[in-house]
């Protein structure tokens, strides 16, 4: 709507002059008119190549926030713009291309071109410091760390006053210092831990070289340019790769030696079941334990001792279970034992009775016996009581023997009665025979 006012007001202006121009039938006048026609639509022109010149900046501020970082160059311009517009709209051309060319100039492509590299900077270095203090730069790289930050304050300062030509380099050495911090501070960590547990010797090639680094790094630091934080940015990443490999060693052989203390445990475990016999008296809860440990020493063979260690301890705990089992048949088998011994005295007193108390019976349960009292006193609790228990049998054999030898005898005792009484039932009655002979031939 302002650009067709403004076009509605020139044509105005036009029609008037060439019609009064007609009325005077002047010709210089009417050159001089169309003179000035010329000029103002020029100057017009002019002014308006300087607005859409201003315009286009001034959008380009809007889309990128200039207001917040860049709050006085962009009220300047907005300042202006009104001013521009207003002149322009009063036909000042020549004073609103001034004010818009001045727009221009202070949101030139030079000053565009630095503020976009200066929020890049200003960005890099902002999220460096802040991935130095994530990296714990602020307690085992403090000095550094402080450093960082006074030079951020520098910079800050130097765009503060609209010196962006040294505000940009100034947020770039910060980002390079900050990055720095943070390696460092990384490093710090890994020598730190390496000191702790006193890994130093276990790798300490590699730890001399990483030492070495470390030292070499430090003059770039004291030199202090951004090239040289770059560039021992680069050494300390180096150093800390030989920092961490020294760790892992000292960490492996750490490991290790803890699993190899857990394994000493779970063998120690696996002795002492096996002194019960908990391979044949729990056979059950052996193998169980042993399978735990088998799967242990695949992974300490393997050197993945913290998967390891776990295992080792749960076939210790399971190798226990297995002795306290195989214990626990102790009592089992000494009542077995006394049972058969009483079971055998008993037996051989009533094949006493007999004669009978070396038959081959009591001798084969004696037998018995003496294997069930040795096995017990191996721990071979379960054959002990098979053993016991054999001795039962071999005294109910004893005992059957005795009762069939009894029998016989009985037998035959009964028939010799039997035949003596006949033979003296016959004598007897031969000699009353004879005294009655005797009486009758007196």
């Amino acid at each position: 709507m302002a650009y067709l006012r403004r076009l509605v007001l020139l044509l105005i202006a036009a029609v008037t002059l060439t019609s009064s121009c007609s009325t005077f039938c002047c010709n210089k006048e009417r050159a001089r008119i169309e003179a000035d026609i010329r000029m103002a639509t020029e100057k017009k022109e002019d002014a308006e190549a300087a607005q859409k010149d201003a315009y286009l900046r001034l959008a380009w501020a809007d889309r990128n926030n200039l207001a917040q970082d860049f709050p006085s160059q962009h009220e300047a311009a907005a300042q202006r713009l009104k001013s521009a517009d207003q002149a322009y709209d009063n036909l000042k051309y020549a004073t609103a291309r001034t004010l818009y060319q001045e727009i221009s100039t202070i949101l030139s492509d030079d000053f565009q071109k630095k503020v976009l590299e200066l929020r890049k900077a200003r960005t890099a270095a902002s999220n460096a410091l802040a991935a130095a203090l994530d990296a714990g730069g602020s307690s085992v790289a403090s000095k550094r760390f402080e450093s960082a930050k006074t030079m951020f304050l520098k910079a800050e300062a130097l765009k503060a006053s609209d010196d962006l030509a040294n505000a940009i380099p100034a947020y770039w050495k910060t980002a390079a210092a900050a990055e720095n911090v943070a390696e460092y501070a990384e490093v710090n960590k890994l020598r730190s831990d390496i000191a702790k547990y006193g890994y130093e010797p276990y790798a300490d090639t590699l730890y001399t070289i990483a030492e070495n680094k470390l030292a070499e790094e430090q003059v770039l630091w004291n030199r202090g340019t951004t090239e040289d934080y770059k560039a021992g940015t680069v050494i300390l990443r180096e150093a800390k790769e030989y920092y961490a490999n020294v760790l892992a060693e000292g960490n492996r052989i750490h490991l290790q030696g803890l699993s190899l203390d857990e394994r000493d445990k779970a063998l120690a475990a696996r002795d002492a079941a096996l002194a019960w016999r908990a391979d044949v008296n729990a056979p059950d809860e052996f193998e169980k334990a042993e399978v735990l440990f088998a799967d242990a020493e695949r992974y300490h063979d393997g050197a993945e001792y913290e998967k390891a260690m776990p295992r080792y301890k749960d076939a210790a705990a399971a190798y226990e279970v297995a002795r306290a089992a195989a214990e626990a048949r102790e009592p089992d088998a000494a009542i077995a034992i006394a049972g058969a011994e009483q079971r055998l005295a008993g037996g051989t007193e009533r094949a006493a009775e007999l004669g009978l108390e070396e038959n081959i019976f009591l001798v084969e349960a004696g037998q018995h016996l003496e294997r069930a009292k040795a096995l017990y006193a191996d721990r071979y609790f379960g054959d002990a009581i098979f053993e016991a228990n054999e001795v039962a049998n071999y005294v109910q054999l004893s005992d059957n023997y005795v009762a069939e030898e009894a029998a016989i005898r009985e037998k035959v005792a009964m028939e010799t009665m039997v035949r003596d009484k006949a033979q003296a039932d016959g004598a007897y009655q031969c000699a009353r025979n004879r005294l009655a002979w005797a009486e009758q031939n007196n």
